[in-house]
């Protein structure tokens, strides 16, 4: 069953990170978080070489445009080799990618505006070329053999590159937080965390699921000598 992600913004007035340079670009967007401003692509508090800023890949979507979609024989059995080509389209430019946005993809390139439960369905049938994890947002599809528990964070490549919170998978989000370990020491982390993500407004299921990273992220740092567990914490 695919994963939904519904999200209740919560009011803030806490202060943007400090000592942070940015490139202020205020967008617009349909999902509930509100981009602010563009995604820090440099951790405040670790030195990084040009070549390591180069070799940190943006996330961009999948052009599913050079494929010939035939939504009338999307049911057919003779058709079942373009969604697996799609499917693999996807997942290779995207993975780890949630089960329901992956479906999304599809549904959109056959000119569908809404994800019916035969598409659904349809889709699960060609998940067995794929690995799949499962975390508090959902179903997240992997390249085979690629599952591991902390992964390089992809800051968007354009604005419509860009990804709710609950469409990043965990192990992403963690690599994010594991640049960033002086933010641990905010008041808010979670929310400093969304203004480095580009986020003016942070969802009450935004918030959770940046809290989970943030928590499994400091065992990561606690291990690696970047931070000192807390006993009061």
């Amino acid at each position: 069953m695919f994963a939904t992600a519904p999200e209740l913004l919560s009011a803030d007035d806490s202060a943007a990170v400090q000592q942070t340079a940015v490139d202020v670009s205020i967008v617009a967007t349909d999902r509930d978080e509100i981009p602010f401003v563009q995604e820090i692509n440099t951790p405040m508090s670790m030195p990084v070489s040009a070549n390591d800023a180069e070799a940190h890949a943006k996330f961009r979507r999948a052009d599913l445009s050079i494929f010939k979609a035939e939504p009338d024989a999307f049911f057919d059995f003779s058709y079942r080799s373009v969604v697996e080509e799609m499917l693999a389209a996807v997942v290779g430019a995207e993975a780890p990618v949630r089960d329901d946005v992956l479906a999304q993809r599809i549904a959109r390139a056959h000119g569908w505006l809404r994800t019916g439960n035969r598409i659904r369905e349809k889709i699960e049938r060609h998940l067995g070329a794929f690995d799949v994890t499962e975390d508090s947002a959902g179903r997240f599809i992997w390249l085979k053999g690629s599952v591991t528990t902390v992964v390089d964070y992809r800051p968007a490549e354009t604005e419509s590159d860009r990804r709710p919170v609950t469409d990043i998978s965990l192990p992403e989000l963690i690599g994010f937080v594991r640049q960033y370990p002086l933010a641990l020491d905010e008041p808010d982390p979670a929310l400093v965390f969304a203004r480095l993500l580009g986020l003016e407004r942070l969802a009450a299921s935004s918030r959770a699921r940046l809290n989970e990273a943030i928590a499994a992220a400091k065992g990561f740092l606690e291990k690696e000598g970047h931070i000192h567990a807390n006993p009061g914490n």
